[in-house]
């Protein structure tokens, strides 16, 4: 029957040696159990649907989980998950399909009906984001509607009746708003906050100086950094060690001999200054 099973299997010879060993087998005839979200008959509001799925095994374990939205492959992995997807207007099927390592094989379809707005879908920028480029792409396409006029404003100008636009922008705060309407009236505006950056934080290495000598093993870096937006990270790089810099000051184990120290800062949109030393250790009197 189904179940865990300890098989013990032991040898004997005439003259009384004996050898044995131990296998484990699982008997697994029940196919895996599968919970998905929506529920069947469920109607959506939001073109924007959530699918989530829990499946179980008690035996043998998941081995695959693919799921399927109106018999097309989206995703195929062997964890519990949760994922969205953009889907039109009408009635829709979304299916899992589950093998667990037995091979047995379970299925659950649930059929939505999606009764939502347009969504608008804007491309090549997000809000509060920092980028260290001056040349900005931004398109947009409006799902499950028809666009009926549009507007892209930057920083307060306006280009009517785009759906792309190419810009330079300048370093600093610059705010995009992006609007259209659809034949029905109906009218979606969204709006992002972009930082220009391409200036590297400034890096300086207060002590040790290059080609510093000392008698220990261990030294204390002093470092000043800053930026025009600000700085995401530090790092101190030294024989393959990697340090992540918490405030000014920072402790490196050197090995005796000469030891070369990168230090790397990083901002928010990515610009890089990095800057090395040298520091010699001497233990010999």
């Amino acid at each position: 029957g189904e179940g865990v099973w300890i098989i013990n299997i032991t040898a004997l010879d005439y003259a009384g040696n004996k050898n044995w060993t131990a296998r484990i087998i699982i008997i697994d005839l029940t196919p895996p159990s599968i919970v998905l979200y929506p529920e069947d008959g469920s109607t959506m509001h939001l073109a924007n649907v959530t699918i989530s799925w829990n499946v179980s095994d008690a035996l043998s374990g998941v081995e695959t989980i693919s799921l399927y939205v109106d018999g097309e492959s989206i995703l195929s992995t062997s964890t519990n998950g949760t994922m969205n997807i953009l889907l039109v207007d009408g009635e829709h099927e979304i299916s899992i399909k589950c093998i667990d390592r037995a091979g047995n094989v379970a299925k659950k379809t649930n059929v939505v009906v999606v009764d939502a707005p347009p969504e608008l879908l804007v491309y090549g920028i997000h809000n509060n984001s920092y980028v260290n480029t001056q040349y900005l792409y931004i398109e947009w396409e409006l799902f499950n509607g028809e666009a009926k006029k549009s507007t892209i404003i930057v920083d307060g100008e306006e280009y009517q009746g785009v759906q792309n636009i190419s810009l330079f922008l300048q370093e600093g705060r610059h705010e995009i708003i992006v609007m259209v309407t659809d034949t029905d009236g109906y009218t979606i505006v969204k709006e992002y906050v972009i930082n220009i950056d391409i200036t590297p934080p400034s890096l300086c290495i207060l002590y040790p100086s290059n080609g510093t000598i000392i008698n220990t093993t261990t030294i204390v870096l002093t470092l000043e950094y800053s930026d025009n937006t600000y700085v995401r990270d530090v790092v101190v790089c030294t024989n393959g060690n990697t340090i992540h810099v918490e405030n000014n000051t920072v402790t490196v184990d050197l090995l005796d001999g000469e030891n070369m120290i990168m230090i790397t800062a990083f901002d928010a949109a990515g610009n890089v200054n990095t800057t090395c030393i040298r520091v010699i250790v001497d233990m010999i009197a």
